[in-house]
């Protein structure tokens, strides 16, 4: 059972999983875009409810029933999504009515999705056990909801875990995202507009955060454990555009100062993943080089998808 399922990791997951044979519940809201799903729909089980119906929820999940469910529904990473009450309701009042709906499904994994933006601005490398100073509303409310999870995995006894994601790239990414804008701007021929500076980020191919997800599947005894998801390794926003420039054969340009400094744009930003690689026993697969040559392709061949 998977929340956010027709999100840009929802999705990549939900694709995952049926092209294995498991049988797909999606829980979305009535008012989703489904385009990421649009060529599945026939063959996953989707229903239409808001995750703040306590009862219309229990019933769903009482049916469905899931061996494992993973939480990605969330509002509030995109600069669009600034209302705090959705913000709260979605992110924090849903994950609680999530765990609340399912407490007494005898459920394998509950994977909750959380955010590197809970830990605000830190010198080092981020662990989990780093002290959380979020610098956004969104970044307080995956931070209040990775921390209920973690209570009420060990008050009762449930085998919920939270990822804290880095940022993901690769296929059905939004198409405002840095990467996403960047190919647009080499595929049509326009002009992609960065910040000064160096700004960072760790970057993480989609295709290595569904393995984390699936490496944790098996794992039943990390009640209430959370683990970065990133790469491990950090790169400059002009750095990433090198990348897809190379990519698109050089097609690519790009004007440096015209894109206005965000308040959570800083020079540094990196996971630590030792947790992730010791008691998952996972690690990314992809380089930033490779990740973003397939990443390039895959747009190449379904730009459609973003053209409007």
């Amino acid at each position: 059972m998977i929340t956010g399922g027709a999100g840009f990791v929802g999705a990549n997951l939900v694709k995952y999983f049926l092209k294995r044979n498991f049988q797909v519940h999606v829980l979305v809201k009535k008012e989703t875009n489904l385009w990421r799903l649009r060529d599945i729909l026939r063959d996953i089980n989707i229903y239409l409810l808001d995750l703040q119906n306590l009862k219309k929820l229990k019933n769903v999940c009482s049916k469905i029933n899931p061996n494992y469910i993973f939480h990605l529904a969330a509002y509030g990473s995109y600069p669009s999504q600034t209302d705090i009450g959705e913000i709260v309701n979605t992110n924090i009042l849903g994950t609680v009515n999530l765990l609340e709906a399912t407490r007494d499904i005898p459920y394998q994994c509950f994977i909750n999705t959380g955010s590197s933006s809970e830990y605000g601005f830190k010198d080092k490398p981020m662990q989990e056990s780093d002290i959380l100073e979020p610098i956004s509303f969104y970044g307080v409310s995956k931070a209040t909801s990775t921390l209920i999870c973690q209570v009420f995995a060990r008050q009762f006894k449930k085998p919920v875990i939270t990822f804290r994601l880095f940022s993901v790239y690769g296929p059905y990414e939004e198409a405002t995202r840095l990467i996403p804008t960047a190919i647009k701007a080499a595929l049509t021929g326009g002009i992609l507009n960065l910040t000064k500076g160096n700004v960072s980020r760790d970057f993480i191919c989609v295709q290595d955060v569904i393995s984390a997800y699936v490496k944790a599947m098996s794992k039943k005894y990390l009640t209430g454990e959370i683990f970065n998801i990133g790469s491990g390794i950090q790169h400059t926003n002009l750095e990433v555009v090198g990348v897809v420039q190379r990519c698109s054969k050089n097609r690519l340009k790009f004007k440096i100062g015209l894109y206005k400094r965000r308040p959570w744009d800083t020079s540094f930003w990196v996971a630590n993943i030792s947790k992730a690689k010791s008691e998952l026993s996972w690690q990314p697969k992809y380089s930033l080089a490779e990740g973003l040559k397939r990443t390039y392709s895959w747009f190449e061949q379904n730009f459609k998808l973003y053209q409007k």
